[in-house]
């Protein structure tokens, strides 16, 4: 997304094209709160089994912004840390840790939600959202 958006203004990630109905900047905030809530849901399986319990996959006060009524840059550095964070709990699990599932659920389907199924929900999610940002770009440069 950063490779996408690199050298475009403050009103072309605020613009709507014919091709989309939502921002650059629209996209960023939607990809952002959605990870937020992907990254909570692995930290909360992986603090159940006490492999995060001094670093928060995510930051309360980074998920109570609303980026789309904001700024891309500082909106998408704090999507970055996020993201970063992330990454470094998960490179750093065993394939035991990745089929960890959080204990306590309530319901069949919440306890078949493993590490593993969690993040590759988020990444499909953000893959399709990665094709609608390629898409507006193209039409921002026809």
């Amino acid at each position: 997304m950063a490779a996408l958006t690199a050298g475009l203004t403050p009103d072309q990630l605020k613009q709507r094209t014919d091709v989309d109905q939502w921002s650059l900047l629209d996209l960023l905030a939607h990809v952002r709160a959605t990870a937020d809530g992907w990254g909570a849901a692995i930290g909360r399986v992986l603090g159940h089994a006490g492999l995060i319990a001094r670093t928060p996959v995510v930051e309360p006060h980074l998920a109570k912004r609303t980026p789309a009524t904001g700024e891309y840059a500082p909106a998408f550095r704090d999507y970055a840390r996020q993201r970063t964070r992330l990454l470094t709990v998960l490179t750093s699990m065993t394939a035991a840790d990745w089929q960890r599932t959080a204990p306590g659920s309530r319901t069949k389907a919440e306890r078949a939600k493993t590490v593993e199924l969690l993040a590759q929900h988020m990444v499909r999610h953000e893959q399709t959202h990665l094709k609608q940002v390629r898409r507006i770009v193209r039409a921002m440069n026809r």
